[in-house]
């Protein structure tokens, strides 16, 4: 049986990017004349989102439809629990919601009570028939008025209750929130868990983030919004370009760096958080930042 989107799904934890090990700290080259010198700091790769997803419900895990180390996408099925009294409750409101025996009957009691009515009346124009039996003919046809307003207000709350069961039918059925890759299966098919036990942790890795630590004297080199150039440390993929997105506001003491954050796009999956990488300023943004300042001072960096 399919079911729609989940509606309830539970994210049990959510980091924006990950809390491993930090960036291997990098020192900066001595800055050379030519802006063009290939100077390069180290860092590492981040995945930019990570969660770890638990459902709604308690229940015992039947299927566990990932595996560690595969790709997902988002609105996938990660895992379903034991949804068979949940499952007979929905088909017990489908059942009623789409039976219309008691509007019916209703609507027939109503037809007959104003028929009723409508002879009686005639009568008592005619004084044939007692102002009593057209008086107990109104009261008949009012009660049958009411019973059809009320066939129709239990057809609706049962309409409500389906809806409101099979969002609780979708929480047993948890689909992951984001497209990337299973880090690691927390809980096993058959186990038992309770609501909001974390069952599988999923990492983003379209977009990863790669930081490192930058000298105050260098950071000119990589201003916010600014783009930097990034690859692996070893083998030989090409390089790629990177958006700086954040720079730390305080700097270690010790070193004399501030932390540095750029996003790079991964489209292939193929970098994975972790990894240490080389990093080098976008050498056509240092000359142009050298020609606009001309032979002014910089400020200090923001």
């Amino acid at each position: 049986m399919k079911y729609g989107p989940l509606v309830g799904m539970v994210v049990v934890g959510a980091l924006l990017g990950a809390q491993g090990p930090n960036p291997v700290r990098g020192s900066a080259a001595a800055a050379a004349d030519d802006p063009r010198d290939p100077r390069s700091w180290t860092g590492i790769s981040l995945p930019s989102r990570r969660v770890v997803v638990g459902a709604e419900e308690n229940g015992r895990i039947v299927e566990l439809a990932v595996r560690d180390g595969q790709s997902v996408e988002a609105g996938e099925l990660l895992f379903q629990l034991d949804a068979s009294v949940v499952e007979a409750e929905v088909e017990r409101l489908r059942l009623r919601a789409s039976s219309d025996v008691g509007l019916r009957d209703a609507q027939q009691r109503h037809a007959q009570a104003e028929r009723e009515v409508l002879r009686l009346r005639s009568l008592r124009r005619q004084s044939i028939a007692s102002g009593g039996d057209a008086d107990a003919a109104e009261h008949e046809f009012a009660l049958a008025r009411i019973a059809v307003d009320r066939a129709v207000l239990e057809r609706e709350m049962v309409a409500a209750e389906l809806r409101q069961a099979e969002r609780r039918l979708a929480r047993y059925f948890v689909l992951s929130p984001l497209s990337g890759v299973v880090e690691r299966r927390v809980r096993q098919a058959g186990e038992t868990v309770e609501r909001l036990t974390a069952v599988v942790e999923i990492v983003g890795i379209d977009e990863l983030w790669v930081e490192f630590d930058c000298g105050v004297a260098q950071l000119e080199q990589f201003p916010r919004g600014g783009e930097a150039m990034v690859r692996p440390a070893f083998g030989d993929a090409a390089a790629r370009r990177a958006t700086v997105i954040h720079r730390s506001v305080s700097a270690d003491p010790a070193s004399q760096t501030r932390r540095v954050r750029l996003l790079v796009r991964n489209d292939r999956r193929d970098w994975r958080p972790g990894y240490k990488m080389v990093i080098s300023a976008d050498p056509d943004a240092v000359v142009d930042r050298r020609q606009r300042q001309g032979e002014g001072h910089a400020a200090a960096p923001r």
